[in-house]
């Protein structure tokens, strides 16, 4: 097959992905809540325009809180959808060459701080700048709060996927549930971090 070829049938590939991406993305904004003491609201910051040739998709997510009684700003959750990524020098990471959620989190209120995912993070090695591995998490600066954890684009086919595999575990992460008891019934689903 010639490279025009390929680049053909990738791109109709990607046009009839195109509309199973956008119910995913939609489903994205059940992470929204309003709680007295815990609000999560879309923060349109890059938003994309819906055409899925870009290789990574990011969506972004204010979170507020009431630490000492008044709401405010306390992190931003990033939403990506990448569907490949940079192939890595070392070895591969099981989960490296598929497409996936990557679900982070940053307790920052400044939004230049946010997780912005790309090609190389993480690439096909699970490798991820200035980021370590703790158990199922990978953390960036050994800052507990700020993490993210991947999921596998095909685990996430309905509205209930999501909630399970994304939204739940998310809310719980940032209101500091165990880590264990938070993926324990979704673990062996997960794009596990690699154990190095």
């Amino acid at each position: 097959m010639g490279i025009d070829r390929e680049i053909w049938q990738s791109a109709c590939n990607i046009e009839k992905s195109q509309k199973n991406l956008d119910r995913l993305c939609r489903e994205f904004d059940s992470i929204e809540c309003n709680m007295p003491d815990f609000v999560i609201e879309y923060e349109d910051k890059d938003k994309d325009g819906g055409n899925w040739i870009a290789p990574v998709y990011n969506f972004y997510y204010k979170v507020k809180q009431r630490p000492n009684g008044r709401l405010k700003v306390t992190g931003w959750i990033t939403l990506a959808v990448q569907l490949t990524c940079e192939e890595s020098v070392e070895s591969d990471w099981t989960h490296g060459k598929r497409a996936k959620v990557l679900a982070g989190f940053s307790a920052d209120a400044a939004f230049d701080e946010v997780w912005l995912f790309d090609l190389s993070a993480p690439n096909s090695a699970g490798f991820c700048e200035d980021c370590t591995i703790e158990g199922d998490l990978w953390v960036y600066n050994q800052n507990k709060n700020h993490f993210f954890f991947a999921i596998p684009l095909d685990v996430l086919i309905s509205a209930e996927a999501v909630e399970r595999y994304i939204i739940t575990p998310m809310r719980s992460l940032i209101r500091s549930e165990e880590i264990e008891k938070v993926f324990s019934a979704i673990k062996n689903d997960m794009c596990l971090p690699p154990q190095l």
